[in-house]
C-alpha cells in the first residue's frame, strides 16, 4: 500500500473475473491509486489470486466477530453490497481518500474530478439521473426506479472526515441489506439518500461521464471518436455494466438507438470471458450447509430475523438435518410476518404505513400496465431478483386491493 488514494470493490470468488476487468482498467487510468479487492468466499490457495498485480483480501476481516451468521443471512449480491461501508472504513485507516466501484464497472478515463472533490468534501455520490426521463419511461420509472432511490451505490467516494456516515451505513446494512423495494429498501442503496441530511459536506457528482448506465441513456448520448468514447461530447469516465438483460427494455422506453452501447457490452463480455477462461472458479462456499444441503431463502431469512431457536448458533452452516427439521416444524406454525427482533426490517405490508399512502392507491393503475409488459416480454420474468420482487409486488397488490 504505497499511495494516498485507493479504489476498492467487493466480489464473491465466482465474480473474480469481473474484478480483474475492473482492475485492468484501473491499472491503465489510475496508476497513482492502489486497487484493493475484498473477496467473499476467499480461498488462500486459489492460484488466480497470486497472478494479479493488485491487493486481494479476505472479506471476513471486515466483520470477523459474526462472519458465519452475517454471510449466512444474505445471498451473494446482498453480502457484497452490505460490506461496502466496511471496506471503505477499513481502507480509510490506511489511505486519505477511497473510492468504491462496483465490480461490474470499467474505467475509460481517469477519476480526476472524483479525487479532487474529496479534498473538500466528506462524501461524493452519483445520482441515477440528472434530468427527468421522457413521458413513456415515467410510468415505469415511478414504479421501479424511484424505489431504487436517488443515488446509485455503484460509486461512493469518501474522505476520512466521512467515516461517521460509513459507520451509520454499516449499522443499517449489517442485517437490513434487503431486496425489498415494496417497503422502500433496495439493498445498501436505500440508505444513501440520508446522506443529504446526515453528511455536512456532501458532493453530488454531476459529471455525466461518471456512472453511465442503461438507466440514464435518455440523457447521455454515447459516441466513439477515434479510439475514445465520449458522452454528450465529454469524456466517458466509466460505464456501469449492470444487469445487461434490461438494456433492451430501457432502450425501448427511451426510444433510443443502442448500437454503440451494445458494442460496448459485447466488448466487455469478451473481456470477461477471456478472464473467466483462464481459471475455473470454485463454487460459492456459502451456498450450502456443511452436509451439502442447499440453503433456502427461508433459512437465510430466519437467521437474519434472529429467530429465538438460532440465536445461540454462531455458525448456522453447522446445523444438522435433524436440527433443521425441528426448526422448520416450529416455523411452519408461526405467521409469515413473525418478527422477533424489531431491529431487523421485514416486508410486512399490511401492517405498514405504506399500505395507506397515496402511492398504493396509484398502484391500481400500474398493475395492468405491469402485467402487459410481462406478457409481451418487455419485463420478462426470469430468475433475477428484480423480477422476483416485481411478481411478488403484483400478486400482493392485487390481493390487497380486493379488500380495499
Amino acid at each position: 500500500m504505497k499511495n494516498n488514494n485507493a479504489i476498492v470493490t467487493v466480489a464473491t470468488n465466482t465474480y473474480f473475473h469481473h474484478a480483474v476487468v475492473l482492475g485492468n482498467s484501473i491499472k491503465q487510468f489510475e496508476q497513482a491509486a492502489d486497487f484493493i479487492l475484498f473477496i467473499v468466499g476467499y480461498d488462500p490457495h486459489d492460484p488466480r489470486y497470486h497472478s494479479c498485480d493488485f491487493h486481494i483480501l479476505d472479506a471476513q476481516i471486515l466483520n470477523p466477530e459474526e462472519w458465519e451468521r452475517f454471510v449466512f443471512q444474505y445471498d451473494p449480491i446482498a453480502a457484497c453490497c452490505a460490506l461496502k461501508s466496511r471496506a471503505l472504513s477499513y481502507l480509510l485507516e490506511h489511505y486519505q481518500k477511497v473510492i468504491y466501484l462496483d465490480n461490474d464497472i470499467k474505467l475509460f478515463s481517469p477519476l480526476n474530478e472524483g479525487w479532487n472533490i474529496l479534498e473538500n468534501n466528506d462524501l461524493s455520490l452519483t445520482p441515477h439521473h440528472e434530468m427527468p426521463p421522457n413521458d413513456r419511461y415515467w410510468k415505469f420509472y415511478c414504479y421501479s426506479q424511484l424505489s431504487n432511490d436517488i443515488f446509485n451505490a455503484g460509486y461512493v467516494g469518501v474522505s476520512r472526515s466521512g467515516k461517521d456516515f460509513l459507520e451509520w451505513w454499516w449499522k443499517k446494512n449489517q442485517h437490513n441489506c434487503l431486496m425489498e423495494p415494496m417497503i422502500g429498501i433496495f439493498l445498501d442503496q436505500a440508505y444513501l439518500q440520508y446522506a443529504v441530511i446526515f453528511v455536512q459536506k456532501l458532493n453530488i457528482l454531476r459529471n455525466i461521464g461518471y456512472n453511465v448506465a442503461r438507466w440514464n441513456l435518455n440523457e447521455r448520448k454515447l459516441e466513439k471518436r477515434d479510439s475514445h468514447y465520449v458522452v454528450n461530447g465529454l469524456p466517458l469516465i466509466f460505464f456501469h455494466f449492470s444487469t445487461p438483460q434490461y438494456l433492451e427494455l430501457h432502450a425501448q422506453l427511451f426510444e433510443q438507438e443502442t448500437d454503440i452501447v451494445l458494442k460496448l457490452y459485447e466488448d466487455y463480455e469478451k473481456e470477461l470471458s477471456l478472464e473467466k477462461e483462464k481459471w475455473t472458479p470454485e463454487p460459492y462456499p456459502y451456498k450450502s450447509f456443511q452436509d451439502g444441503t442447499l440453503i433456502s431463502p427461508d433459512w437465510r431469512e430466519w437467521v437474519r430475523r434472529d429467530i429465538p431457536e438460532l440465536r445461540t448458533k454462531n455458525n448456522p452452516f453447522e446445523l444438522t438435518a435433524s436440527e433443521r427439521k425441528e426448526i422448520e416444524i416450529i416455523m411452519a406454525k408461526r405467521p409469515e410476518n413473525f418478527w422477533p427482533n424489531k431491529d431487523r426490517e421485514i416486508n410486512d405490508w399490511k401492517n405498514s404505513f405504506l399500505s395507506t399512502t397515496p402511492t398504493l392507491k396509484k398502484l391500481r393503475a400500474y398493475i395492468d400496465d405491469l402485467e402487459w409488459k410481462i406478457k409481451y416480454k418487455l419485463i420478462p420474468l426470469e430468475t433475477s431478483l428484480p423480477h422476483q420482487w416485481l411478481s411478488k409486488a403484483i400478486l400482493f397488490v392485487k390481493n390487497f386491493l380486493k379488500n380495499t
